[in-house]
């Protein structure tokens, strides 16, 4: 109904408060590997140097940098610029489609 093709996606669960109130520590979501190109505002998991997987909001400004973005306001945007850009497209395993959270 959503585009979803289970072959192409995966879940995992989420650690860390970065993304709250979007998604929380302990939250499963689901990937689609198959959407890695960058569209602002989405939500990705990206392989992120020495600091392995990391689920945030990017934005592009094209050419110039990449802002990776918390939902939680007390941490800051970060932002890459130059080679550092490839770095994080090129290491995106997708983008987040969807969020579970578990009440109680």
């Amino acid at each position: 109904q959503n585009g979803i093709n289970a072959g192409a996606c995966v879940l995992i669960n989420v650690k860390g408060d970065s993304m709250e109130p979007s998604i929380y520590d302990g939250d499963l979501v689901m990937i689609d590997k198959r959407k890695t190109e960058i569209r602002s505002g989405h939500i990705y998991v990206f392989r992120d140097g020495d600091d392995g997987l990391r689920l945030k909001r990017l934005d592009v400004i094209p050419g110039a940098a990449v802002t990776l973005r918390s939902d939680n306001t007390k941490y800051p945007p970060e932002h890459r610029t130059g080679e550092r850009i490839d770095e994080i497209s090129s290491n995106i395993l997708g983008e987040v489609v969807w969020s579970g959270h578990k009440w109680g």
